[in-house]
């Protein structure tokens, strides 16, 4: 979190030499959310994604460089969730799954327009805690905490496209579009609960998860300096 800590001062040294614009406010983030894990596409019907998703909320604050270039710092918590499904080919069960991993997000985006922009950047993820729940032929559901199977913090890259709609000179709408890619493993369970160890020896070279997060942007942002 060292470089997160420079970025950050970078930010705010950028904001006092060329502050002449900068602006702050919050929203909602409704987001689908994926663990991809090519070991479970590999599977077959035994293990199967379904669609997932999540709300997440969060703050925002940037300074605009130029009219058309700016740099903005965020942060979002809330839930990264993963469901299955599928049958135990030996057992002709079928069962659900879900994993679900208690994030912080802080996305730093550089963005290229004025009322309609551009923007990409790098997401830097905490991971504070991961469960996995799973319920067998509509049963009881079971519950355990896997947050020693996952890694605790972890960096994707992030391209969006987005607009401000302007209520006041000083007051906006914010809408847009983010998606986000995990560029490192993150490890954890497949849709069975099981790690890396407890999979097939053959298996084991493909359990590399990654997330994949699409997210709408709705908020409100309050800009100082027009």
């Amino acid at each position: 979190m060292k470089t997160l800590r420079l970025l950050i001062l970078l930010m705010v040294v950028t904001t006092y030499s060329f502050g002449q614009k900068i602006y702050f406010g919050g929203g909602l983030a409704p987001s689908t959310t994926w663990l991809l894990n090519k070991q479970v596409s590999d599977d077959g019907d035994e293990q199967d994604y379904a669609i997932s998703g999540s709300l997440r909320y969060g703050l925002m604050a940037g300074v605009k460089l130029t009219d058309a270039i700016g740099v903005e710092l965020g942060l979002y918590m809330g839930s990264h969730n993963q469901k299955y499904e599928g049958t135990y080919n030996l057992l002709n069960l079928s069962y659900t799954s879900k994993t679900t991993l208690k994030t912080i997000d802080i996305p730093l985006m550089l963005k290229f327009g004025e009322k309609v922009y551009f923007e990409l950047g790098p997401v830097f993820t905490m991971i504070n805690s991961a469960t996995f729940e799973s319920e067998v032929n509509g049963g009881n559901t079971n519950s355990t905490s896997v947050s020693g199977d996952f890694k605790k913090s972890s960096i994707g890259a992030a391209i969006g496209v987005g607009g401000d709609i302007e209520i006041t000179k000083s007051l906006f709408i914010n809408l847009g579009f983010r998606g986000s890619y995990g560029l490192g493993d993150i490890e954890g369970v497949n849709a069975l609960g099981a790690t890396k160890d407890e999979v097939a020896p053959d298996e084991k070279s493909n359990f590399k998860t990654n997330t994949i997060i699409g997210t709408f942007l709705l908020g409100v942002k309050y800009q100082i300096g027009r």
